[in-house]
């Protein structure tokens, strides 16, 4: 099928919390897989994981906009994010990856405004 990479973490995500899965109750369970296409693509994985999210949150399903602070404490809680990166890239000062086919500038601003409290908290 030709899919790349980036795009399995796409897949990955909305097919596993479509409908009525919590993204935060059950992240720890599929974990895992997540970590092991983050692990697979280097240093640019911990930046598609997060253009996943905004993906996902933003134009997938805006109704789970609510948890998205929750999620990202889980995120942080399980040493998935560092606060050096989540501030880092809520601040623009880590860039996402503009060759990969998630991005979408758009999107980020929006998902970045989700993540005000969040960051607050982190700072």
């Amino acid at each position: 099928m030709n899919i790349t990479s980036e795009y399995k973490y796409y897949i990955l995500f909305c097919g596993i919390f479509q409908g009525k899965r919590n993204v935060v109750k059950s992240w720890i369970k599929y974990e895992p897989a997540f970590l092991s296409l983050v692990k697979a693509d280097g240093e640019v994985g911990i930046k598609r994981l997060i253009q996943t999210m905004v993906l996902y949150f933003v134009k997938f399903d805006e109704s789970k906009q609510k948890y998205v602070n929750a999620l990202m404490k889980t995120l942080y809680d399980q040493s998935v994010f560092s606060d050096s990166f989540v501030i880092g890239w809520h601040g623009n000062d880590i860039k996402s990856d503009k060759k990969c086919a998630l991005y979408d500038r758009k999107s980020e601003k929006a998902f970045r405004s989700l993540l005000n409290s969040f960051v607050e908290w982190l700072q």
